[in-house]
């Protein structure tokens, strides 16, 4: 199994306690299971600090015209919605440095094709999140703060497209 594989892989190039936290990664990765990434969340959680509201926060909070219940549930949120995001981001970099490494190390045991795929799986995981963060927010509003909705998407959508540095550019085409 690929995530057997590099298990092992991982066990061999990082110190123990951290080969065991890529090796449960990987294998939750590999899974697709939602309880995996609920218990990755409280293992890499200690290790991010916790959410200000900065810019972004205060215009969604003005634009929806929040309550103060609605305030701490989009703090909190919004918290939870970062703290997976970065999980996924460092859970990608730490596939790429594997797939990349096999350039240099011919006794590489990883299968390519699978660490592209797990990747890729990571990538849905990206897109969905910021949706289902959206979601979460719209079942909070009462009917009189609906119309708020749309243009705190709108802003979001655009900091997301313009703003994230994390994807690289589209292929050109040949």
């Amino acid at each position: 199994m690929i995530s057997d594989k590099l298990s092992f892989h991982l066990f061999k190039q990082q110190p123990k306690e951290n080969a065991i936290k890529h090796i449960e990664l990987v294998k939750s990765v590999a899974n697709s299971d939602h309880e995996a990434f609920r218990q990755l969340y409280k293992l890499f959680s200690d290790n991010r600090p916790p959410h200000r509201p900065g810019q972004a926060g205060q215009r969604a909070i003005d634009i929806m015209q929040l309550d103060d219940e609605q305030y701490d549930f989009f703090l909190q949120n919004t918290e939870q919605h970062k703290q997976q995001m970065g999980r996924f981001n460092d859970q990608k970099r730490d596939l790429l440095q594997i797939y990349f490494s096999s350039l240099l190390d011919s006794t590489n045991i990883a299968n390519l094709d699978s660490l592209v795929m797990l990747v890729q799986v990571l990538e849905r995981k990206k897109i969905e999140g910021p949706y289902q963060h959206f979601q979460d927010m719209h079942s909070i509003l009462r009917p009189e703060q609906q119309s708020g909705f749309e243009s705190f998407v709108n802003q979001a959508m655009q900091r997301i497209l313009t703003g994230n540095k994390n994807n690289p550019p589209p292929p050109k085409d040949s």
